[in-house]
Order: structure tokens, then C-alpha cells, then sequence
């Protein structure tokens, strides 16, 4: 396993098992209407959170320091990757950790669960493409980086939002954010929705006004 660059095998960390994957459910509106069995099901509202929790043993001389420096590691949002998978990864959102339960002096177990983005997100879908002309993935929420001056209008599938730009912005559909590249927001810029800029599976058609220069990183992999 790999998290944020740093491998399990330098911390000693020790599989206990193949992880286990929970939740990346269906949610819907559910109404309960008087003599009716059951509950009306509504509208799909999204799905919920992917969680990934594995078993860990611990084999150190100083257990507990090296537990500390495994928290240490294990802290805060990242990217997750296991060996088996080497070409995708998770986008973790936050980390909760099980009791520890040290069988002797030297050993213990211990469980950490991961909640994560319900996505299973592909490395080259990380890459910076200068234009898509298909996805063979599941719907993506690509990034886009557009270079240039002026009002410009962003075309996809048919659907367009138009944003200001000043020299460069980039426009991250799936946070649903602008900014420059200093990092300075810049969301009054954008005008239309985010969600005409995903890229469902198949062709797609991807066009910027004439005069700006624009890069896609599409952000594609597997729903889960």
C-alpha cells in the first residue's frame, strides 16, 4: 500500500488480509405516503461515500513509537494506492483508526479505515492532455486550464459556460471551483454549470473560443 507517496513496507506494515470495500451506495428521496406498504422512492441524490478499511500488524522493537509514526503518516486527506491496482488510486477524505490490540511486547493489530471519494480514479486520467475526443471510462469531472485574454467560451457536448479570463484560469469541475494559477479564486469568472463540463462514456466534443489555448486533465477512471 502506498499513501501519499510513502510506502507501508517502510513503516513495517504488515497486511493482515485483502481490504474490504463498504458503502459507494445509490442515495435517493424516499417519502412515506398514508396507506401505501412501503416508501415512495424519489429522486437519485448522488452517492454516498466509498470506505476501504484494512487490517494492520505491527512488528517493532519501540511498537509504540512506530505507531505514532505510522499516524503520522496516515493523516489527512490523500491519495491511496495498493499494489494489486498499480494503475489507479483513491482520493481519501479522511482517516479513522480501530483500537489497537497488542498481542505481545512487540506485535499488535490494529484497523484503519479509509473514506474516500466513491471513485476508483486511472494515474494517466492525472495527465495533462492538450484535447480529449473520447472517454472509454465512467462519467470524469475533468479539470480544465485554459491561456489567454478575454471572455472565452468553453464548449462541451453541446452545452457552454463562458468565463474571464485573465492570462489563465482553470476550471476544476469536479470540486466546482475556479482559480488562477497563483491559486487565487476566481468563481465570479465562470459562467454556466460545472455539470455541462463532465465527460460521460464515449466521444466527446471539446472546443474553446479562437484566440485561447486549452488543456484538459480529464480526471477518468471507475465508479464504484
Amino acid at each position: 500500500m502506498d499513501y501519499n507517496g510513502h510506502s507501508s513496507t517502510e513503516y513495517g506494515v504488515i497486511f493482515n488480509d485483502y481490504p474490504s470495500f463498504s458503502g459507494a451506495k445509490k442515495q435517493y428521496t424516499t417519502s412515506a405516503i398514508a396507506g401505501m406498504v412501503g416508501e415512495l422512492v424519489g429522486k437519485d441524490t448522488g452517492v454516498s461515500n466509498l470506505e476501504i478499511s484494512c487490517v494492520f500488524s505491527v512488528v517493532n522493537d519501540n511498537f509504540f513509537e512506530n505507531i505514532r509514526a505510522i499516524k503520522k503518516w496516515l493523516y489527512g486527506p490523500g491519495k491511496l494506492k495498493f499494489s494489486d491496482m498499480d494503475d489507479t488510486f483513491y482520493r481519501v477524505l479522511k482517516i479513522n483508526y480501530g483500537e489497537i490490540e497488542r498481542e505481545m511486547r512487540y506485535f499488535g493489530t490494529f484497523t484503519v479505515t479509509f473514506t474516500c471519494i466513491p471513485y476508483e480514479y486511472r494515474d494517466d486520467g492525472n495527465a495533462e492532455w492538450p484535447m480529449i475526443c473520447s472517454n472509454p471510462y465512467s462519467t470524469c469531472k475533468p479539470i480544465y486550464r485554459i491561456n489567454g485574454e478575454g471572455m472565452c467560451t468553453l464548449a462541451v457536448n453541446g452545452k457552454s459556460v463562458k468565463a474571464q479570463v485573465g492570462q489563465n484560469l482553470t476550471i476544476d469541475s469536479e470540486k466546482m471551483i475556479c482559480y488562477r494559477n497563483d491559486g487565487t479564486l476566481a468563481n465570479v469568472q465562470m459562467q454556466g454549470d460545472y455539470e455541462d463540463l463532465w465527460l460521460p462514456n464515449g466521444s466527446c466534443d471539446i472546443s474553446v473560443s479562437s484566440g485561447f489555448d486549452l488543456s484538459i486533465i480529464p480526471q477518468w477512471g471507475y465508479a464504484v
